[in-house]
């Protein structure tokens, strides 16, 4: 999982700047957190805080939570938590509404809003950024 979700994208982002690129979007986490206990959350946010080095004029951190989509292989839990999603998100609410889910849809038309402004800096999207965008 290092390997993929770290090196990998920071070696793309590297090529990236190293053939003039001065914007880029991640899609990350909505608990990355470089200091978390939990591997998957550190991960994220270790990537994110090396992703910012890079130089990058515009970074766009995109940090969804449960992101909705229509696939044939469900992760056993996604297939379980899905029916549930939208009394959940209800009850998300106040600093805990960065949780909610978010259609796949939505989420890129989120990321493709940022490709299409410049002159952000660094920003991290949370679920109200992306469903605003």
């Amino acid at each position: 999982m290092t390997r993929i979700d770290h090196e990998f994208v920071l070696d793309f982002a590297k090529a990236c700047r190293a053939a003039g690129a001065t914007r880029f979007a991640y899609l990350s986490a909505a608990n990355a957190n470089a200091r978390s206990s939990v591997f998957y959350a550190r991960l994220k946010g270790q990537t994110e805080a090396a992703l910012m080095e890079l130089g990058f004029a515009d970074l766009g951190i995109f940090r969804p939570s449960m992101i909705i989509a229509d696939r044939a292989n469900r992760r056993w839990a996604e297939s379980l938590l899905f029916p549930f999603l939208p009394l959940l998100d209800k009850l998300l609410v106040g600093s805990f509404a960065k949780y909610r889910s978010i259609p796949v849809e939505t989420l890129a038309k989120a990321i493709a809003a940022f490709g299409r402004q410049k002159g952000r800096g660094t920003k991290i999207h949370y679920w109200q950024d992306m469903i605003d965008a």
